[in-house]
């Protein structure tokens, strides 16, 4: 195969995953995780929580908790890169993280905002942009009129 041909291959599958991307979380996640996590294993229970939750973003499920051993990527799909999906697909929602402490919250909002920021879901969601005045990590705005507020539970 030639190096003409390889790069056409390449940019056709990255074509094919923006699209996925856009409307399938379990292929925005396999693309997003690695930013985050470099060494992120996609297991059988990293599909399953996605389609879940897939299913909570369409309306199908009204109400999820999720239940695994720590270090099983909870956080990472529940609480970090699913609010970005969700925001690109409904820019104009509102979205409250609500944890144990203010710390862990903020640290989830500044997570989803720098998804949010990142060059990958610009090609994703070319039409979701953060506000440039309400930025801060516990509480940010989409020019849409999104909004995402991160607090503790006793805030």
């Amino acid at each position: 195969m030639s190096t003409n041909e390889k790069e056409k291959l390449r940019e056709a599958l990255l074509e094919k995953m923006v699209s996925q991307s856009r409307s399938d979380f379990y292929t925005f996640t396999k693309a997003i995780a690695p930013i985050l996590v470099p060494d992120f294993v996609v297991g059988r229970h990293i599909e399953v929580i996605c389609d879940t939750l897939q299913k909570v973003s369409e309306g199908e499920i009204k109400r999820q908790m999720v239940f695994l051993p720590p270090r099983s990527s909870k956080s990472l799909l529940c609480s970090k890169i699913f609010p970005a999906w969700h925001m690109g697909l409904h820019p104009s929602n509102q979205i409250l993280c609500v944890s144990h402490s203010d710390q862990l919250a903020t640290d989830f909002g500044r997570s989803v905002r720098d998804i949010v920021n990142n060059e990958l879901f610009s090609v994703v969601f070319p039409n979701v942009s953060l506000r440039k005045d309400v930025r801060a990590a516990g509480k940010w705005e989409t020019k849409q009129g999104g909004v995402y507020v991160a607090d503790g539970v006793r805030s």
